[in-house]
């Protein structure tokens, strides 16, 4: 078919296919993959809505619940760079920060979202967000942090 109107117009194929190829709308939330989505509703609480059937019933209400989606996923982003930044800090000042880098670097493969890059980048910045100064002064206020604390009653050694 396509073929035999490029010939009728006397243009190439490859530009009628461009003309009537569907052009689907992606909502960067249609991006999300399904553990995203999943760490999400874990965060937030609530259940996964069916897509396609909400899709197809009500296209407004499905992009105003896209719209929605997408502004939790950058809340959630943003409260995953707060947590990285606060284990980069931790890191830094208990000379441990190798560890913590990796720490920070398993929750990127968790989440599938970049953090250490975001928190690197704000922490070599002169002028940094309030709640860095927040998260700074926190760590800043212990003699040391362990993110691994011992479980009530458990022996940290064996006494003879």
């Amino acid at each position: 078919m396509l073929r035999f109107i490029s010939l009728l117009e006397g243009v190439p194929e490859e530009q009628v296919r461009q003309r009537y190829r569907k052009r689907k709308i992606v909502h960067p939330a249609e991006r999300l993959s399904r553990n995203q989505r999943k760490l999400l509703r874990q965060h937030t609480g609530g259940k996964e809505p069916n897509w396609k059937l909400m899709r197809e019933r009500d296209f407004a209400y499905y992009m105003r619940s896209m719209d929605l989606l997408w502004e939790q996923w950058n809340e959630f982003l943003e409260t995953e760079r707060q947590g990285a930044y606060l284990w980069l800090i931790i890191g830094i000042k208990n000379f441990k920060y190798q560890k913590y880098i990796e720490r920070i670097r398993q929750r990127e493969k968790e989440i599938e979202a970049p953090l250490l890059d975001d928190v690197l980048q704000i922490y070599s910045c002169s002028v940094r967000p309030k709640w860095t100064e927040d998260a700074e002064r926190f760590v800043c206020n212990f003699k040391s942090v362990s993110p691994e604390p011992e479980r009530a009653g458990m022996k940290t050694e064996d006494k003879k």
